[in-house]
């Protein structure tokens, strides 16, 4: 009769974390309403070609590299552009991302272990999570940063022509899903950098694969220029602190409840050496005593460290290098510190894990003791149902930000404040003839406006040159075509109290979350 550990070294973790993620994704999505970054990307796949969708994508409305708007449109001529569809397509890719990673750490740490660590970092990270079921590249670029973790580790076990040439390919296809693409992937090289100087080798068409598939990346300078051209006077990314920098190593709950598991595991199995950490724990650990554990590990040569050795080296830099360079560029000059922005630590994180179940905790070892091979085999189940889990529990988000006292002044237009409102609003009611978003740049630019508000007079000025029915307008224009309107005040916004709050033209009165804006008799007959 198989052992329990060999039902985690075939097809049942990554199927099962597949249809977890997709079932996650389909009931979050009818949950949820699209926010005002998906709707970018609505604006991109509905578009009529695709030529027009990577327009609209290097215009300022987004900004964002080619290479996930166009899988995107693609995709939607195919399934549709609804919330379920667009999402489904990142939450496959994240399913394609564990898939990627639990087989690169089978290789190594065998199969429970792989399916632990892949588990817990990409299946209950909320970061993960939340991008399973968003229509936005995260989901991409993580499976591409797992896609350049495995061929790095190939390169480094078996140096191949081909594994070369996907080298180069993927990081051409990071770059052009993420400007991050360009941190991660040189971060990796690094790693492959630092290894090969401790290993004593040398690989230098290894090393130029690199740079080759960044250069991929030129033809696309001048949506990068609109882009940096949208965060000035200033970036709308605050800048981190102590705190921000410890969520981005990973301190989430999921990190530290794996880490407990793994402690849990390795009292019940009992060492046998004395010292965990010697040479002989390890190779005990790590050498497969039976014929069952041979079969789940048959694939990794656990007897050369230096797989091992060179994942370390990728992990600590994802997890740890990458994180902190870029905390010290943001406080230092522009920040672009943003947690999203580290989604491919989660990759690391799985390495981690994996190592610290398979060395530490001797998940998959045959001789650990019932209750321990019970405990390990229950929190991989535990972590392949967590996203369908946690998508059932979540509480829905329907809201658009229109204001509720809209429906007793029917006949009034309403000003939005914060694109983030005015874009879900004009997408989702049947009265978006009746959303407005005024542009008005020296507002925007007044002390104590909001940090992001010259990025979103740029960005909504770049909707509208793209979809010329959204109600985007100047606010003098508008200010003098309506002497009756309401305003979805945002506090951090300033709009309301430059133009008509410190008005005497205008007399402003709160109603229902909503401020109720008439000019006064004495201004109209002016």
């Amino acid at each position: 009769m198989p052992r329990r550990a060999d039902r985690f070294s075939g097809p049942f973790p990554p199927l099962a974390a597949a249809a977890s993620l997709i079932a996650a994704c389909v009931v979050v999505s009818g949950k949820k309403l699209f926010w005002m970054d998906e709707l970018f990307t609505f604006l991109e796949v509905s578009a009529p070609t695709l030529r027009d969708a990577i327009g609209a994508a290097a215009s300022a409305a987004d900004s964002s590299p080619p290479l996930y708007p166009a899988l995107a449109w693609s995709w939607a001529r195919l399934f549709g552009d609804g919330e379920t569809s667009l999402r489904l397509l990142g939450s496959l890719c994240v399913a394609g991302a564990f898939a990627v990673t639990w087989n690169l750490l089978r290789r190594t740490f065998g199969g429970v272990a792989a399916t632990f660590g892949a588990g817990a970092a990409l299946c209950a990270a909320p970061l993960v999570l939340t991008h399973n079921a968003e229509a936005r590249p995260y989901g991409l670029f993580l499976l591409l940063a797992a896609i350049a973790v495995d061929l790095y580790e190939r390169h480094g076990r078996r140096p191949r022509i081909a594994t070369l040439v996907a080298w180069a390919l993927v990081h051409a296809a990071l770059v052009h899903t993420h400007v991050f693409g360009f941190v991660y992937g040189g971060a990796l090289a690094f790693a492959g950098i630092v290894r090969d100087v401790v290993e004593g080798r040398r690989r230098l068409a290894f090393y130029l694969a690199v740079p080759l598939g960044w250069a991929t990346f030129a033809w696309w300078w001048k949506p990068l220029l609109i882009d940096m051209d949208v965060c000035r006077p200033h970036n709308w990314i605050e800048p981190p602190t102590l705190a921000r920098l410890m969520d981005a190593f990973g301190n989430t709950t999921p990190i530290a409840l794996a880490l407990g598991v793994v402690a849990a595991v390795a009292a019940l199995r009992g060492r046998r050496e004395a010292d965990a950490g010697s040479a002989s724990a390890v190779a005990v650990a790590e050498a497969p005593p039976t014929e069952a554990i041979a079969a789940e590990t048959a694939a990794a040569p656990t007897d050369d460290p230096a797989p091992a050795r060179r994942l370390f080296a990728a992990a600590a830099t994802f997890v740890f290098v990458v994180p902190l360079a870029v905390f010290v560029e943001s406080r230092l000059a522009t920040s672009i510190f943003l947690d999203r922005y580290f989604i491919p630590g989660a990759v690391g994180w799985a390495i981690l894990l994996a190592a610290a179940a398979r060395r530490l905790g001797g998940f998959g070892d045959p001789d650990a003791g019932r209750a321990a091979r019970i405990v390990a085999a229950a929190s991989c189940v535990a972590w392949l149902a967590f996203p369908a889990v946690d998508a059932a529990l979540a509480p829905p988000k329907v809201s658009t930000g229109f204001p509720r006292a809209a429906a007793k002044h029917p006949d009034l237009p309403v000003v939005f404040e914060a694109p983030q409102a005015y874009l879900p609003s004009f997408h989702y009611e049947p009265e978006r003839a009746r959303c407005f978003y005024v542009l008005d740049w020296e507002a925007a630019l007044a002390e104590g406006n909001a940090r992001n508000a010259t990025v979103d007079y740029k960005l909504l000025q770049g909707v509208k040159s793209l979809r010329p029915e959204h109600n985007i307008v100047p606010g003098d224009a508008f200010l003098a075509s309506h002497p009756r309107f309401l305003v979805a005040d945002v506090p951090a916004r300033r709009w309301s109290e430059l133009r008509v709050e410190s008005n005497p033209d205008y007399r402003c009165t709160p109603v229902d979350g909503a401020l109720l804006v008439e000019r006064v008799a004495a201004a109209q007959s002016r």
